[in-house]
């Protein structure tokens, strides 16, 4: 989950009761609001934030992977290919 406050929760289901209890596997931040969240290549989740950046986070631990910086004005989504080799963007820049 993601929020305005730029907070980046991973949850972990309960497999016992499924959709009914969620236990925090790990949080992180951005400098800015979230607007996208996805699975990324591999084992990692993807986040995009108004801070103008992309970041990748290894989906067990919550570490940090990789930044795509450079979105000046601000992030509006991303979308991953199927082939999880192109990553599109959009802002106002």
């Amino acid at each position: 989950t993601g929020d305005d406050a730029g907070r980046v929760k991973c949850w972990e289901m309960n497999e016992k009761m499924p959709g009914e209890d969620w236990t925090l596997r790990w949080n992180q931040e951005h400098k800015g609001r979230i607007v996208a969240i996805q699975r990324g290549g591999g084992d990692s989740v993807l986040t995009a934030a108004l801070d103008g950046r992309i970041i990748a986070w290894d989906a067990e631990t919550g570490e940090f992977v990789f930044n795509i910086p450079n979105h000046k004005v601000w992030l509006g989504s991303m979308c991953l290919s199927e082939e999880q080799d192109l990553l599109v963007t959009d802002g106002r820049d």
